[in-house]
């Protein structure tokens, strides 16, 4: 009997589904839908990049081999040292060009020069110092011109005269074998200087007359001239036979100077053997005349192949010397081989 009951329930539950049924077909499908209900997380990050290796890009690092092989470190390239006097390019000019007279007296200053050379005294040899300064100073008028005082830092000095002007009207040239005659060509002449002995002693020395060291115009190249004086006190006699130019051919004449990368130009005056020039010329017409030299009772040193390099346009200041000295001095024998050189520019005359 309950199983009959539980037949007709089944059966009745079947026609109800079937009589509400949908009249067409059910098509059943699936498609994907981004979701992160079920993993409940967030999306990946971006990798990381990778590490900067240390001192990049400013600085060479080691070359890391693969793990089985060492570290190789890449050689240290210490930086190019400081040049503390750097050399002017050879295509630059002069920045302020030589002048054949001076405008006006040179400025009171002290300037830095390089120097290098040897010396022998008796039994002593010896190197000049890298460096030394020099002071223009004592920058005063006189008649026709003006005076300045050049002293360096080793305590020697010179005593210039400059007259940019013919100072008669007779146009007669300068005549110095006379101990009355005083100076009367344009030019620049030196009053007073000091020398060292062999004994270490400094002579003061005023030549009379004045000594013409360098005429003026600077532009005459081959002009020679011969000029003599002699101290009072120590009754040494100073010859100067000159030249405009140096060397044979008188070359260079105006020259450029390396101020540690600063051009600057200079006359070159070179004293020589014989007022002549026969040791440039070959014919010795001037055999009795004394060379360049500084000569006494008990000195004779000569100074022929010394050249000195005048700037009229810094007041007719010397930037450049060479300095060749030899002979005896007492019982001791001497010889210089100096050179120095400007290490800045001068000041323009106001």
């Amino acid at each position: 009997m309950r199983t009959r009951a539980l037949a007709l329930v089944l059966l009745l539950i079947s026609v109800a589904s079937t009589a509400c049924a949908p009249s067409h077909g059910v098509v059943v499908g699936n498609r994907d839908v981004a979701t992160d209900i079920l993993l409940k997380g967030t999306p990946a990050s971006p990798a990381p990049p990778p590490p900067v290796q240390p001192g990049f890009p400013l600085a060479p690092v080691p070359v890391v081999l693969p793990a089985s092989g060492p570290v190789v470190g890449l050689p240290e390239v210490p930086p190019p040292p400081v040049q503390q006097c750097p050399s002017a390019s050879p295509l630059v000019g002069a920045r302020d060009p030589a002048t054949p007279l001076p405008p006006g007296p040179p400025a009171a200053r002290t300037y830095s020069f390089r120097q290098s050379g040897t010396f022998t005294v008796g039994n002593r040899d010896g190197a000049f110092p890298p460096a030394l300064s020099h002071t223009i100073k004592q920058v005063q008028s006189i008649s026709g011109g003006w005076s300045y005082v050049d002293a360096d830092s080793s305590g020697m000095s010179v005593t210039y005269d400059v007259y940019p002007q013919q100072r008669v009207a007779s146009g007669e040239p300068v005549t110095t074998d006379n101990a009355a005659a005083q100076p009367t060509e344009a030019g620049i002449y030196v009053r007073a200087f000091t020398y060292k002995r062999a004994d270490g002693t400094i002579d003061n020395l005023s030549p009379q007359p004045e000594l013409l060291v360098a005429p003026l115009p600077l532009n005459n190249a081959g002009a020679t001239w011969r000029a003599r004086g002699v101290d009072a006190r120590t009754h040494i006699a100073v010859v100067v036979n000159g030249q405009v130019g140096a060397g044979p051919k008188f070359s260079p004449r105006i020259d450029r100077v390396d101020a540690c990368g600063t051009v600057l130009q200079a006359y070159w005056v070179e004293y020589t053997l014989a007022a002549d020039n026969s040791t440039t010329t070959g014919v010795n017409t001037g055999a009795a005349e004394p060379p360049s030299s500084l000569r006494g009772a008990d000195l004779d040193v000569t100074f022929v192949g010394t050249r000195v390099a005048f700037a009229p346009q810094y007041g007719g200041i010397p930037l450049e010397q060479l300095d060749l000295l030899q002979g005896t001095d007492g019982s001791a024998k001497v010889k210089v081989s100096r050179h120095e050189v400007i290490s800045q520019e001068p000041v323009r005359p106001s």
